[in-house]
């Protein structure tokens, strides 16, 4: 997970870096059929794709789980 040492306060073109946290609920589309699934992986969120997992949901932002 990227630090928030990397932002830099001293500059007005700071970039904040955000990971995204992948939720899963029984409605979610499972393996990689599942748009939720192929984001995180192509991104680096996770390192492969559990088939039998329903991937509903990707936050980003400030909620505790990200």
């Amino acid at each position: 997970m990227a630090s928030l040492a990397t932002y830099n306060t001293e500059s007005k073109k700071s970039v904040v870096p955000l990971r995204p946290c992948i939720q899963s609920y029984e409605w979610g589309i499972r393996g990689l059929d599942s748009r939720v699934a192929r984001y995180a992986l192509e991104s680096g969120v996770i390192d492969e794709v559990d088939p039998d997992r329903p991937y509903a949901e990707l936050w980003i932002g400030t909620h505790s789980k990200v």
